[in-house]
């Protein structure tokens, strides 16, 4: 599919394809519970707002076109029984709302990929074989001495217990959310990698360094497109489309010079 993505057509007809199959599900959803699927799509749409961080990493950029044909496609894309969708035993309150942060859990793990990837090609990246967390420091001070001020660190959970425990004085809490790490006169919003959005290395950077480009849903605007209705292609079934089109973009290279981890 890359490839046919490579020329402008190509993305136009993947996008117009795209649009077909959501509208084909929000007109199949007058055979269902108006209410209930009304009330499953408000409750993905929370899932993710609640559980995304990309505001705090990077530039938002809403776009009608995603111009650069190597964005992601980050959704979830499933059937479900028809008899289950509406039985009035079955409470989807949770299960929708898991698919939202599983968007969002995706949003991180392609940005971790993305920023991994750069920092590796990046000849002035600091390796360690064992943690340190002083070099946290030093990242800061030399990302200041580039005009750089540094407000975002990514964090294996692994090694969540000691980092807590080594910046205890330098911890800054906003409501029980993750804490903000104050040195030098930067103010640095900790993020923990997961089962699912894996991490093996430190690293800090500026967020407005970096540009997430999205393609903004043609209903609401925002950065997902959820559709529920019945399946057309399978008989029975009530079918869920939840996705999200990205494409992270590094603007400063020199904002990223911290990589710690094995």
């Amino acid at each position: 599919m890359k490839d046919s993505l490579r020329t402008l057509e190509g993305r136009k007809n993947y996008l117009s394809a795209r649009s077909r199959r959501l509208k084909v599900l929000n007109d199949n959803a007058r055979y269902l519970d108006d209410i209930r699927v009304k009330d499953c799509i408000s409750k993905i749409i929370k899932g993710y707002e609640e559980a995304t961080n990309i505001k705090y990493m990077s530039r938002i950029s809403k776009e009608a076109f995603i111009e650069d044909y190597r964005f992601k496609s980050i959704g979830i894309h499933l059937p479900i029984k028809k008899d289950e969708f509406l039985a009035e035993n079955f409470i989807w309150d949770s299960y929708f709302a898991a698919v939202g942060r599983a968007i969002a859990e995706g949003e991180l793990k392609y940005l971790h990929r993305k920023v991994r990837l750069f920092v590796e090609q990046y000849e002035e990246s600091m390796c360690y074989e064992k943690l340190d967390f002083h070099v946290i420091s030093g990242g800061i001070r030399k990302l200041q001495k580039n005009n750089v001020e540094p407000n975002v660190l990514l964090l294996p959970m692994r090694v969540y217990r000691e980092f807590l425990t080594h910046y205890a004085s330098e911890l800054k809490w906003n409501n029980g959310r993750n804490p903000k790490l104050v040195m030098y006169g930067c103010e640095l919003n900790v993020f923990l990698s997961s089962k699912y959005a894996p991490l093996k290395s430190i690293v800090i950077f500026d967020s407005k360094a970096s540009e997430w480009h999205v393609l903004k849903d043609e209903n609401t605007y925002g950065n997902i497109a959820v559709a529920i209705g019945m399946s057309d292609k399978q008989n029975g079934k009530v079918e869920y489309y939840a996705e999200t089109l990205a494409y992270y973009k590094v603007l400063n290279k020199k904002a990223y010079p911290l990589r710690q981890g094995s």
